[in-house]
């Protein structure tokens, strides 16, 4: 008998859920077969058997299991496999289940609402409260009512992450107007001579990566109330979304980037969003972050501030406004609202106005790093 176990996807997570599983209890796998799919807070990741024989789980799909738990046993022969099924001191995944424990509301919600033994054996939890049957309940009629749907995994951690955020960390914001005429001239010129579609999103990221140096604490994370911890360089995420589902791939900036290098980065990044392709390390957590929102129309976005990090850019589609030149001549100009929500913990007002000011600066003058030469 060889253990199976979930290795470490996501270095946010120490829990994922079973996905699905691809093969019934007693057929025969092979190395190297995907026998199932588990799902981290932001990729769904494939289980290969490491060995060849017969196969038997331990969790079902929407199972909870962490790291290094194991998922299956693979056995050599089926006179083994049989052999383990019925050992009296191994008792199947059902048999265990059936040592839970009803708290007394649960029982009684669970005798007036009719829920069945199998219902609550469903569950997989060892003490049953009475919110779990309710859950239980309103899952049932998602599936039988077509007005009902169920938040998807990426959704449910998306909205953890959320709730966490406004839980632990005194966020504040502050905004600044930008001229980015002088930008949009170069991105469109950029855009039509690389042929690769360079916003703002890839701008930011690599002023981001030069401000490092003067201010670290906006890559720092909080640690307790007398301490926080720099971060080693820059790991840029930017949110990103084409509709099928809300994903934070991250630039790593061991080295100086350039705009050619991130724009490389961030198109490979956008193909791999269409078809959830991520890998692990795409996703890896990073220490500041970029929230981008180029819809037309929208203005400003006060972002939230993820957990472990201290700052989040929050930058929209430019607005075109007309404006008065120096010999009070009237231009049509283009600007940005650039937000920066921070951590107060960490970062006080005037440091954030200076960080902010900088960024705003550097995008009005195209000075940033464009190519290697």
């Amino acid at each position: 008998m060889r253990e199976i176990k979930v290795p470490q996807i996501n270095a946010n997570d120490t829990t994922y859920t079973v996905n699905e599983i691809y093969f019934q209890n007693g057929e025969l796998v092979h190395k190297q077969d995907i026998i199932a799919s588990v799902s981290s807070s932001k990729i769904i990741n494939d289980i290969e058997s490491e060995f060849d024989g017969f196969i038997y789980f331990l969790k079902n799909s929407y199972d909870e299991i962490n790291i290094g738990e194991i998922l299956a046993y693979c056995f050599d022969t089926k006179e083994e496999y049989d052999k383990y099924l019925l050992t009296p001191k191994e008792k199947t995944k059902q048999e265990l289940n059936k040592d839970y424990i009803l708290t007394k509301p649960a029982q009684k919600f669970a005798k007036e609402n009719n829920i069945s033994e199998e219902q609550i054996l469903s569950l997989n939890k060892k003490i049953i409260k009475t919110q779990d049957l309710q859950n239980l309940i309103s899952n049932t009629l998602n599936k039988e009512n077509n007005s009902f749907k169920k938040l998807s995994f990426n959704q449910i951690q998306s909205a953890n992450a959320v709730i966490q955020s406004h839980k632990e960390i005194p966020q504040a914001f502050h905004l600044i107007k930008t001229d980015c005429t002088k930008c949009e001239e170069f991105l469109k010129e950029y855009s039509e001579k690389t042929g690769i579609i360079t916003g703002y999103s890839e701008v930011i990221t690599v002023v981001l990566s030069e401000l490092f140096n003067d201010f670290p604490q906006f890559f720092s994370r909080y640690v307790n109330e007398n301490e926080i911890e720099y971060a080693p360089y820059p790991i840029i995420g930017t949110t990103t979304d084409t509709g099928f589902g809300l994903f934070m791939p991250t630039v790593k900036c061991k080295n100086k980037m350039t705009l050619e290098k991130v724009s490389e980065i961030m198109f490979d990044y956008k193909m791999k969003s269409m078809d959830n392709s991520f890998e692990a390390d795409d996703l890896a957590p990073g220490n500041i972050s970029i929230s981008y929102n180029p819809k037309k129309n929208i203005v400003s976005v006060v972002p939230i501030v993820f957990p472990n990090q201290s700052a989040m850019v929050s930058v929209c589609s430019p607005v075109k406004e007309l404006s008065f030149d120096n010999d009070k001549n009237i231009l049509e100009k283009s600007f940005l609202y650039l937000g920066l929500a921070f951590d107060h913990r960490v970062i006080n007002g005037f440091c954030a106005m200076e960080f902010l000011s900088e960024i705003s600066e550097k995008i009005e003058n195209v000075d940033f790093a464009i190519t290697e030469g």
